[in-house]
């Protein structure tokens, strides 16, 4: 016997249904999550590169400017070397008119030569002591631009990061109470990780003085060594009597301890050295080599050094071992062309650098990202 059975589904239905709507909206709210936390990591992403970016382009322009600055110190090393060099070239030309202007038509063409000389040079001088002076002002303002730039980058990085947050999503915000590793790490790019060097702060230091060394080997070769013999009738062996003529010359920097600036120094000479045939026992053997200086001149880019004190055999393209005599006449008459201050402060790496590090916390309502570059 078959009994049929009735009833209502309605609170089965209605069971299943609250269930369903609420994986529905479990899985709306979900949904909702992901794409803020992406949209907030996003955010986070963006605002670390760019106080990331910050930094570097400040790096790039202090790498720049010191690049530009050894230039420029190469650029006055060679301006002082031409102020000597002009300077030899008219003691040459008066010496060759002191020799020979008294001779018969000969004389008058090298007087007329010594003239010209004279009057280039006395034009040229004031021009390479305006450049020098010119070329320390730029390096005064490399330098300044630097800390500018410096302590522009350390105050905008604050700034800019949060309206990097604000343009990627208005509803998050860049708490600093929730930030204190992004303000120490903004301490190590700005304070620790650089630092900025000069003559007088490197005790335990070597930056300052790697700076020099890289501004010496930066120098052209006329700068470095303008030494070499000359040939022809310059130089000639005639079985009892010979002779060869030296030039010599150079442009260094010559440091003047922590508290005086540096002074970039020039030195150019030209003598002819002449041995002559008869000493020994049986006079065989060459006698003792004579210098007769012809040419001489140094220049000094302030008053801080005297090139009488300064330097060694090897200074100046070697002058003091191949011309000695004329050596000792260049440093008495020895000139101040400009009022060099020397090496400015830069920025470099401090001794304490480590590999920075830029860490963002970024909250939203009931969502926090951190992210760190």
């Amino acid at each position: 016997m078959l009994i049929q059975q009735k009833g209502q589904a309605m609170v089965l239905s209605l069971i299943l249904m609250s269930f369903a709507i609420m994986v529905v909206l479990f899985s709306y709210n979900s949904a909702q999550l992901n794409l803020k936390s992406t949209k907030l990591q996003n955010t986070a992403d963006n605002t670390a590169y760019s106080v990331a970016t910050i930094a570097a382009r400040d790096f790039n322009f202090k790498a720049y400017t010191n690049r530009a600055a050894i230039a420029n110190q190469v650029a006055i090393a060679q301006l002082v070397g031409l102020s000597s060099w002009f300077n030899m070239t008219e003691q040459f030309s008066d010496t060759a008119c002191a020799y020979f202007c008294s001779v018969p038509y000969i004389g008058q063409a090298i007087a007329a030569v010594d003239k010209v000389i004279n009057s280039v040079n006395t034009g040229v001088q004031p021009f390479l002591k305006f450049m020098v002076n010119t070329e320390d002002a730029i390096l005064r303002a490399l330098s300044q631009s630097q800390q500018i730039i410096h302590y522009a980058g350390l105050v905008s990085t604050m700034s800019t990061a949060d309206e990097i947050v604000k343009a990627n999503d208005p509803k998050a915000q860049l708490d600093l109470m929730q930030n204190p590793q992004m303000l120490g790490d903004i301490k190590d790019l700005w304070v620790d990780f650089q630092e900025r060097h000069a003559r007088n702060n490197q005790k335990n230091k070597t930056q300052y003085t790697d700076f020099i060394n890289v501004t010496l080997d930066s120098r052209d070769n006329f700068s470095r060594k303008r030494t070499y013999e000359l040939k022809g009738l310059w130089t000639k062996n005639i079985f009892v009597v010979k002779w060869n003529t030296q030039k010599a010359g150079g442009s260094d920097l010559i440091s003047n301890g922590t508290k005086k600036a540096e002074t970039w120094t020039a030195m150019d000479t030209i003598s002819t050295h002449m041995r002559t045939r008869g000493c020994g026992f049986f006079g065989t053997k060459w006698c003792r080599s004579y210098e007769m200086p012809l040419g001489w001149a140094s220049t000094r880019s302030n008053k801080q050094a005297s090139i009488r004190k300064s330097g060694n055999n090897q200074s100046w393209g070697s002058s003091r071992d191949r011309n000695r005599t004329s050596s000792s006449y260049a440093e008495k008459d020895e000139e101040t062309n400009g009022g060099y201050s020397g090496i400015q402060p830069f920025f470099g790496l401090s001794n304490l650098a480590k590999a920075p590090c830029v860490r963002i916390v970024v909250a939203s309502i009931n969502l926090q990202i951190n992210r760190a570059r």
